[in-house]
């Protein structure tokens, strides 16, 4: 019984248990999540395991290997009780996943996670785009009378696919940072253009040339001798001052449009338009269910899967717009907490300007679609807790920073 509790206490006192627990959890977590966007088969009771086991882990490293202060351990316990409040309301367990794991990531590395990210993800895209290529799974095609031939490659949607691959090739930016080259840029404006020829998806295909010019540019003012020091300078400070804001702008923009969207408002009729009538969607989802404080069951019909390829739902209603989308489904109190919690990984990472440049693209990307909160699409929320890439503080804690401050 002595070795038992020695072996006990030694295992506890090793950090890298922690760790270990957490990427096991994640690693799980992530693939699940990643394989049901595409049309490999699932069992269900494997599906059912790939959430449990990654809950019961990641719950034993905050419990045995995370410690916090008085005031964010009151923080965190009431956000798990709102995410079980919104479970109560809605009936969606995503919330508190999403905390969870974004708590679990507390003291480990971003980079890690990114890593795994990129290996994991883009493993079983890569998997699922040969497969459908070879015939092994389905490439489900969606044929429209405007936009030809859209092929969505083994994953259920053709938009998914392309969500998929701008997440992705964000990662890869933001980690090669000040090492991208001239051909990172044109390899990845030849995979925008390809994404717009197969898949017709305007939006990730647009998200993924600003990748390539809002980084070739921030390199090219920051190690170019041709770009003046005045204007190096003037370009850093506007980034870490206001380039924290750009998410919270962005979402009550997002709000206030969807609000307003009138058809016979000449401006926002074309703007619907152009959106592919997400603004009327979204104004539809509003008058629908409105605003609840921890929010509710929000039905959705989307254009994905088996049946819609073949033919486009008639019913069909989808809230692509991801702070409308989170509003609805998980109520206004988690939307301001998520706009919060990323404005906070800005400011805990603002000497980081390619961080900076990341959350600015995730958050324009986000006002059209709705992968804000997947961690299959978009894993930077984990950010707030975890290491800094670039920021080498001994205090990862932002939470305990801010309340002190």
């Amino acid at each position: 019984m002595e070795k038992l509790q020695k072996w006990y206490e030694t295992w506890l006192s090793d950090y890298h248990n922690g760790e270990l627990l957490f990427f096991i959890g994640f690693i799980i977590y992530l693939g699940r999540n990643t394989w049901i966007t595409t049309t490999f088969p699932f069992p269900n009771i494997i599906n059912k395991l790939c959430l449990l086991l990654p809950l019961l882990l990641i719950v034993l490293k905050i419990f045995f290997f995370d410690s916090y202060r008085v005031k964010p351990l009151l923080i965190l316990c009431l956000s798990m009780i709102v995410s079980l409040m919104i479970y109560c309301s809605s009936g969606y367990l995503n919330v508190l996943f999403w905390l969870l794991l974004v708590l679990g990531s507390k003291d480990i590395s971003f980079k890690k996670i990114l890593e795994i990210y990129l290996l994991i993800t883009g493993s079983i895209v890569l998997l699922a785009f040969c497969s459908s290529l070879l015939g092994v799974i389905e490439n489900y095609q969606y044929v429209t009378t405007s936009r030809g031939i859209r092929n969505s490659f083994g994953i259920t949607y053709t938009t998914d696919f392309a969500s998929h691959i701008f997440f992705l090739i964000l990662a890869f930016f933001y980690l090669m940072g000040e090492n991208l080259k001239f051909y990172h840029y044109m390899g990845t404006l030849i995979i925008a253009a390809l994404i717009y020829h197969f898949c017709n998806a305007r939006l990730d295909s647009c998200s993924i040339v600003l990748i390539v010019i809002v980084f070739s540019l921030g390199n090219w003012i920051e190690y170019s001798k041709y770009s003046g020091k005045n204007f190096r300078k003037l370009w850093k400070n506007n980034w870490t001052k206001k380039g924290i804001y750009i998410m919270l702008l962005l979402a009550v923009v997002s709000v206030v449009v969807t609000n307003l969207y009138r058809p016979e408002n000449k401006l926002l009729s074309e703007l619907n338009t152009l959106f592919s009538s997400r603004l009327y969607q979204g104004q539809k989802g509003i008058k629908e269910y409105g605003y609840k404080l921890f929010g509710q069951y929000v039905e959705l019909v989307g254009g994905g899967g088996s049946e819609s390829h073949a033919k486009f739902p008639s019913n069909y209603f989808f809230v692509d717009c991801s702070y409308i989308y989170v509003m609805l489904r998980y109520g206004v109190l988690f939307t301001v907490f998520v706009v919060t919690s990323y404005m906070a990984a800005c400011h805990k990472n603002r000497h980081d300007l390619y961080f900076l440049y990341t959350i600015a693209l995730i958050a324009v990307n986000c006002t059209i679609a709705h992968h804000l909160l997947e961690f299959e699409y978009n894993p930077f929320a984990l950010s707030l807790l975890s290491i800094s890439v670039r920021n080498n503080k001994s205090d990862s804690d932002i939470l305990t920073n801010l309340i002190q401050t």
